[in-house]
């Protein structure tokens, strides 16, 4: 192997190693300030998850694995711009319960519940003209 192709692989696995050594704790969206430490520890909760969802389910080729942590670095960033702050602590609350947290399925669950309030809201208002 090259020199540089052997600096390039222990590299990898260094900035791995260090990533993973980070906590992998849930990071709330909505409390990320964007410091050095907080984009560590959400793509070591992001690798770390990804990692452990899909190898459970035999799903652990590196390149699945990669677009997987792609879609929940994305859905973490849209999340950052909810306006609802207590309905998305209630879609957090109720679904990290049950397993791992995940910030596709929070996206996609709070997009649900906010897409039913509002139409509840409208069925009200349809209702209340009708009267």
């Amino acid at each position: 192997m090259p020199k540089y192709l052997h600096k390039i692989f222990v590299g990898s696995i260094l900035l791995t190693a260090t990533i993973t050594a980070f906590a992998t704790d849930f990071v709330h969206p909505l409390d990320f300030k964007g410091t050095e430490v907080e984009k560590e520890n959400v793509i070591a909760f992001i690798m770390s998850n990804v990692k452990e969802t899909h190898s459970n389910i035999g799903l652990s080729i590196p390149t699945m694995l990669r677009k997987m942590e792609r879609a929940e670095v994305n859905s973490f960033i849209a999340l950052r711009r909810v306006e609802d702050r207590r309905l998305l602590d209630e879609v957090i609350g109720s679904y990290c319960k049950f397993g791992p947290c995940n910030y596709n399925t929070i996206l996609m669950m709070y997009n649900e519940r906010k897409a039913k309030s509002f139409s509840g809201r409208q069925d009200v208002n349809l209702r209340q003209n009708q009267s």
